[in-house]
């Protein structure tokens, strides 16, 4: 017997992607740093109209299309996505932004402040990057698109960084556009 849930759990490819069963909510989300689409996966279960997304690594960005097939993905690294002045007019009327930028430097498993600032090629083939200043590349992101809610995933450390004034600054800066920030470790 299946319990009553918010969507039906039980579901599966030959049902559809997403299922036919599924309410929609009318929310557009757009992501960032969207791999090959978990994320994007979940809002679509939920009913969420999901738009696509920004990925710097080709051969993910090419899985995603498949897996997804979003109206719009950019394959490109967030700082050069943040540069688009002639972006659609939908990804500035967002109901919900979401993104999980890459947490090396400050994940506790990470070399931490030993990684700052020290661009590296990724195996996967992506551009040389860094990835200690891309939390605040992001925020750009939402103080670009300011969307009406925006997700940042990352890892505990994020709040405790250099005695929690990382997270103060990230903290402050959205709540100067009028965001109300609320942060949970889960």
């Amino acid at each position: 017997v299946m319990n009553k849930h918010l969507f039906p759990y039980k579901w599966n490819l030959a049902d559809g992607y997403p299922s036919a069963n599924i309410k929609k909510n009318n929310y557009n989300v757009f992501g960032t740093f969207i791999c090959g689409g978990g994320s994007t996966m979940g809002y679509k279960l939920a009913g969420f109209n999901h738009l696509g997304g920004v990925e710097i690594d080709p051969p993910i960005a090419d899985i995603y299309k498949t897996n997804h097939n979003p109206k719009h993905l950019y394959r490109l690294d967030i700082r050069e996505f943040n540069k688009l002045e002639n972006l659609p007019t939908e990804l500035f009327n967002l109901d919900i932004l979401d993104g999980s930028p890459p947490c090396s430097t400050f994940s506790m498993a990470g070399s931490r402040e030993k990684a700052w600032g020290k661009e590296k090629v990724f195996r996967e083939g992506q551009t040389k990057q860094s990835l200690d200043d891309l939390v605040f590349v992001y925020c750009d992101t939402i103080i670009k698109l300011q969307p009406k809610v925006f997700l940042l995933e990352n890892v505990k450390n994020l709040k405790t960084h250099d005695k929690g004034n990382t997270f103060k600054v990230i903290k402050e800066t959205l709540e100067k556009l009028g965001y109300h920030v609320k942060a949970e470790i889960l």
